[in-house]
């Protein structure tokens, strides 16, 4: 069995819904995902939902467990504290199920393509597993926030695996900010060493495997026996990092930051399938939901007090965007209309 683990609050459940799904459609072996859940609403939704093949852990029985864990919240804000927990949920994982010998983390925010079966292929018998960024060429200065992505990982219940593992949990509740400092970078900086310190691990080196905007700026998109593929290589597992709902049914995806021409196989068939599986997860969720979705948690302040003309000033010029073909207009998972360049 194949054991996963994530972790997200009640702001990222219908996104990892549709993560979910994506695993159940393309999984061919049997799997397990194991979910902290960082906010009592998304425990309690969890609860509702019994999601197949989930176990949800309650951030409490996680912070009971690491005592370290909860005092980090006096000095962190809220996305920081939860990039702090990353190595503690994988830890939390190991601690409790010792039959287990391998955990792989996954963001919440990603979508597989593929049977996972790819990914497992290239690790092999390694210790630990990491995949680096990739940036294109004119990106690459974005390597002071991290060779590698925190979005895939994986580690193997042996010596090398827990001792990587335990140092990064001990160097993410020392100091873990949404911030460059001193060479650190919020949980990701750390990464960069990890193959310098230890042995056994590997570099996940398939272009497929956590592509994100961030490296597919001059990729060659194609259909290939009813699969999708990157650079001639199958898409397995894609990192839907950077969108941001402008306003109701408009999101920015950040490809104009990353000068990414779209292509009609990244539109119809990389981000479409996503935004539907998103929004038919959404349309599950909303009406259990007690409370509000904040869609940026790095947001400083909302429309709360805008007036009415500033917010219809901000609806007016989203769809100007939408207009010029820069933001994706979406309406029930379905694509309205696609950015263009």
């Amino acid at each position: 069995m194949t054991n996963y683990c994530t972790s997200f609050d009640h702001n990222y459940l219908a996104r990892a819904l549709a993560l979910h799904e994506s695993l159940r459609t393309h999984s061919a072996s049997a799997w397990k995902l194991w979910v902290v859940a960082l906010s009592q609403e998304c425990k309690r939704l969890l609860e509702i939902l019994q999601l197949e093949n989930v176990e949800a852990i309650d951030v409490a029985d996680l912070e009971a467990r690491y005592p370290s864990l909860a005092l980090c919240k006096k000095n962190r804000s809220l996305v920081e504290y939860y990039f702090t927990c990353t190595p503690s949920v994988i830890s939390f994982v190991f601690d409790d199920n010792p039959l287990v010998n391998q955990v792989t983390y996954i963001d919440a925010d990603m979508f597989f393509y593929n049977d996972p079966a790819i990914i497992f292929s290239e690790i092999g018998d390694a210790s630990v597993a990491i995949t680096p960024h990739r940036f294109a060429a004119e990106f690459l200065h974005n390597e002071k926030y991290g060779i590698y992505n925190v979005g895939l990982l994986s580690f193997r219940r042996d010596a090398v695996g827990l001792e990587c593992l335990k140092e990064w949990q001990r160097n993410c509740i020392e100091w873990c900010y949404d911030r460059l400092e001193d060479g650190k970078f919020a949980d990701q900086k750390y990464l960069d060493s990890w193959p310098v310190l230890y042995p056994n691990v590997v570099s996940i080196q398939h272009e497929g495997v956590n592509a994100g905007i961030w490296n597919i700026g001059e990729a060659q998109w194609s259909i290939v026996d009813n699969s999708v593929c990157i650079n001639r290589k199958p898409l397995v597992l894609f990192h839907f990092h950077g969108i941001k709902e402008v306003v109701s049914d408009v999101y920015d995806v950040s490809w104009k930051r990353y000068k990414i021409s779209p292509s009609r196989v990244l539109v119809d068939v990389v981000y479409s399938p996503y935004f539907f599986a998103w929004a038919r997860a959404a349309r599950l969720v909303q009406p259990l939901l007690q409370m509000k979705v904040e869609s940026n948690l790095r947001a400083e302040g909302n429309d709360k007090g805008k007036s009415r003309f500033r917010r219809l000033r901000h609806w007016m010029r989203a769809y100007w965007q939408v207009f010029l073909g820069r933001y994706f207009w979406i309406k029930d998972g379905c694509i309205i209309k696609a950015p263009r360049w």
